[in-house]
């Protein structure tokens, strides 16, 4: 029973996906946490299970046959998850990561199971986000973001229950790394200002934004546009602190890859952010935008008629505008 207690299991997972956790622990003791938390998160496969035969002895026999084959499942469980722990834990995971193709490969292939895809989701936000300030100071984005990236978008297309944690991680990040893009003096000492360093900066931190952004329109892809715009509305003051470069990524996204026919709802939603004023006023602010979203809504008018007719008078007063 103990290991159906929440708490229990995140500990588990906090000590072995997190480099800090596991510092004092033991490995033997390391050991032990990792059998407790395969055996929690086992799930036999009973895909090859003999069917029942006719006779007691036969069925005998498959028992003892399925019950050595969840063995070796329950082994080769707890082998791909001390793999794929061991490389979260290391101090050096960026440095590993970039010179060890088998270790990437043993990433993608223990996120298949949906324990270990939690576990590495933890891991992700951990030295991404928690400790955003060493990930990006010391350049790991330039050559792990990518890789990261992957497997979050894999984790996403193949554990719809983890879905709403990779959203809201994506979430998190870009209004992290937003607030700095308003100021890119944030994580720099007025001594050590450089015009050519703060343009740099906030160059990239458009950029890791912009990679955040295209996981939320991928999660809207899989179909869970409710939970990206459940997430946005929750905080929609958030939005002014984006630069409009990144509201018009976004808005085009979404629009030109999220083909016909549009559910009803997603429509409506949709159209309740691009009526946003922050939203506005950066889709007026481009032409090649405008022209995006006029067209958009004015297919679509009839599903959320009051927001379209907002939309489309914001957009053309502006194009009707005079220039002085």
């Amino acid at each position: 029973r103990f290991l159906q207690n929440t708490q229990i299991i995140n500990y588990l997972y906090e000590t072995l996906f997190i480099p800090e956790q596991s510092q004092n622990i033991n490995k033997h003791y390391l050991a032990q946490y990792i059998f407790l938390l395969n055996y929690a998160l086992f799930e036999p496969d009973h895909a090859n299970t003999h069917t029942n035969t006719n006779t007691s002895t036969n069925t005998a026999n498959d028992n003892d046959d399925d019950d050595v084959k969840h063995k070796q499942q329950f082994d080769a469980n707890i082998k791909m998850l001390t793999n794929v722990s061991d490389i979260c834990r290391d101090h050096s995971f960026a440095v590993t990561l970039s010179e060890n193709a088998e270790k990437q490969n043993t990433l993608f292939e223990g996120i298949q199971h949906a324990g270990i895809a939690r576990g590495v989701l933890i891991w992700i936000n951990y030295c991404m986000y928690v400790k955003s300030e060493r990930y990006f100071n010391e350049n790991f984005e330039t050559y792990l973001t990518p890789l990261l990236v992957s497997i979050i978008a894999q984790i996403a297309s193949v554990h719809i229950f983890l879905r709403p944690s990779v959203a809201q991680f994506a979430y998190n990040m870009i209004y992290n790394i937003g607030d700095q893009t308003t100021s890119t003096l944030s994580t720099k000492s007025a001594v050590s200002f450089s015009a050519k360093d703060t343009a740099a900066e906030s160059m990239k931190n458009l950029e890791v934004i912009q990679t955040m952004l295209d996981i939320m329109v991928f999660i809207i892809q899989l179909g869970e546009y409710q939970l990206v715009f459940e997430i946005i509305n929750k905080r929609p003051h958030d939005l002014i602190k984006l630069d409009r470069s990144l509201h018009r990524h976004f808005i085009t996204q979404i629009i030109g890859t999220c083909l016909p026919p549009l559910p009803t709802q997603f429509v409506v939603s949709l159209c309740k952010l691009l009526k946003d004023d922050h939203i506005l006023a950066a889709i007026r602010n481009d032409q090649n935008t405008s022209d995006i979203v006029s067209t958009f809504v004015q297919k679509h008018e009839s599903l959320a008629p009051e927001d379209v007719k907002t939309i489309l008078s914001q957009i053309n007063n502006n194009q009707q505008r005079p220039l002085y």
